[in-house]
């Protein structure tokens, strides 16, 4: 672990095992967040949404998300 996080950028790019974890990194976050979006969305603002794109739209919409950051 230590000389993963010690690597420059083009090692760590290079290196097909810190790809695939910091892909994986990507994921989890959007999948958290897109559940904090759906219990917000549903127990907050009683609205339904389907998929990662709609979740965050419907959080721009209502303001709780940027239109930058909802992706509008």
């Amino acid at each position: 672990m230590e000389s993963t996080v010690s690597s420059n950028l083009s090692e760590f790019i290079g290196n097909v095992r810190n790809r695939y974890t910091l892909r994986l990194g990507v994921v989890e976050i959007v999948e958290a967040a897109t559940s904090i979006g759906l219990h917000i969305l549903r127990e907050r603002l009683i609205e339904e949404a389907e998929g990662y794109v709609q979740v965050s739209g419907k959080l721009a919409e209502r303001g709780v998300l940027s239109r930058d950051a909802g992706g509008g």
